[in-house]
């Protein structure tokens, strides 16, 4: 169940995860052994910030996607709110993953609310 939906939330998680490993820990390391590498207007508390809004969206991510499989509208309020969240932290950094899980977010309560209705 919710097959193309955890395909898209798997696909965010691996990019979330791919830019958490790749990218932001060689700005920590070329930050602290070599700043003069740097340029001057690059503010610092930024970089932390966004690093700190992709371990948690991360974090959050994948406990979300856990509970996809049991809690469905709790796994998709969680990565609409992460989502949401990182995509404001970061100025736009996590677009691509955000969208991915806004699109399968928005997926699962269209399902859901048909299969409500076509019960009742």
């Amino acid at each position: 169940m919710y097959s193309l939906e955890r395909m898209l939330f798997g696909t965010g998680l691996f990019w979330q995860g791919l830019i958490t490993v790749l990218v932001i820990p060689p700005i920590a390391f070329v930050h602290m052994y070599y700043p003069e590498l740097l340029p001057t207007q690059l503010e610092l508390w930024l970089a932390y910030v966004v690093l700190g809004a992709h371990l948690i969206g991360f974090v959050i991510g994948l406990q979300a996607y856990k509970l996809l499989k049991t809690e469905p509208r709790k796994a998709v309020k969680r990565f609409l709110i992460t989502a949401l969240v990182m995509l404001v932290l970061t100025m736009g950094g996590t677009i691509i993953q955000s969208t991915l899980f806004i699109i399968a977010s928005m997926m699962i309560l269209v399902k859901e609310q048909k299969a409500a209705h076509i019960e009742s």
